[in-house]
C-alpha cells in the first residue's frame, strides 16, 4: 500500500517547492490515503479540528467502521485492503486468530483515518497560497511584494517589526528594506520583459527560479545581489 504514496511523499520533501505546489501535494497526498485503505471522504464537509471527533461504532466487539470528520472506513475495506493482493500478506492476514486480525485491522484503520485528517486539515486550513486563512505571511515572490502598495508595504512592516529586528538593524527595518521595496517597483514598473519574466517564474515549482530573473538583471547592473 506504501508503494501507492511514495511519489507524492517524496515530492513534498523536495526543495524550493512553492505554497501552489505544496498545497496540490498534500491534496494529491489525501487521495492516494484513501485509496489505500478504500475510505471515503465526504467532500462537502472540511474538517473542524474544533468539533471533529475520532468515532469507532462496533457490533459485538467487533469493528464495524470508524469515522473521523469527513471520512469514513468500513472494517470490510480496511481488511480487504490490508490483505490486498499480495499472496504473502494474505497468507499472513489468514494465519492470524480472528482477534489478532481485529486488532490489526482496527489499528491500521485508526492510522490511516487520523493521517487522512490531519492532512486534510493542513489544507482546509489554507487559502489558495497556502496560507492560513488568518495568518498575515507576506507575499514572497517578487510580483506579490512589487503588488503592494505603499501604505500596504509599510503595515506589513510595521506588523513584522519584531520578527525582523531578531535578523536585522534598526536602520535596514525602517530604512533599507522600504528604499529596496521602491527600486523593486519601479524596476518591474519600467521593464515589462523583466515583468514577463517574473510571470513565467513565479507559476515554476521552484522559489529559486521565481527570483533568477531580477537577481541576474540587478546583479548585471549594480553587482548587488538581491537574492532572498
Amino acid at each position: 500500500m506504501l508503494d501507492l504514496f511514495w511519489s507524492t511523499s517524496a515530492s513534498l520533501q523536495a526543495s524550493n517547492l512553492t505554497l501552489r505546489q505544496q498545497t496540490s501535494n498534500l491534496s494529491s497526498l489525501v487521495t492516494e490515503l484513501k485509496t489505500a485503505i478504500g475510505a471515503t471522504h465526504e467532500t462537502s464537509t472540511s474538517p473542524d479540528p474544533a468539533s471533529d471527533a475520532l468515532v469507532e461504532e462496533e457490533h459485538n466487539s467487533s469493528l464495524l467502521l470508524i469515522r473521523y470528520g469527513p471520512f469514513t472506513l468500513l472494517r470490510d475495506q480496511a481488511e480487504r485492503h490490508i490483505k490486498g493482493t499480495n499472496l504473502l500478506a494474505m497468507s499472513m492476514a489468514n494465519q492470524l486468530p480472528a482477534n489478532d486480525l481485529e486488532e490489526v485491522t482496527r489499528d491500521v484503520s485508526r492510522v490511516y483515518v487520523q493521517a487522512m485528517y490531519s492532512v486534510a486539515a493542513i489544507v482546509a486550513g489554507r487559502d489558495a497560497r497556502n496560507r492560513e486563512k488568518t495568518d498575515a505571511t507576506p507575499p514572497v515572490l517578487p510580483l506579490e511584494i512589487a503588488g503592494l502598495s505603499t501604505i500596504e508595504f509599510t503595515e506589513l512592516l510595521f506588523e513584522l517589526e519584531e520578527r525582523l529586528r531578531h535578523s536585522f538593524s534598526r536602520t535596514i527595518v525602517e530604512e533599507v528594506i522600504s528604499n529596496e521595496f521602491e527600486q523593486l517597483v519601479r524596476l518591474i514598473s519600467r521593464d515589462s520583459n523583466l515583468k514577463e519574466a517574473l510571470t513565467k517564474g513565479s507559476e515554476d515549482s521552484d522559489f529559486g527560479k521565481a527570483w533568477r530573473p531580477l537577481v541576474a538583471m540587478v546583479n548585471n547592473k549594480t553587482g548587488e545581489n538581491l537574492n532572498p
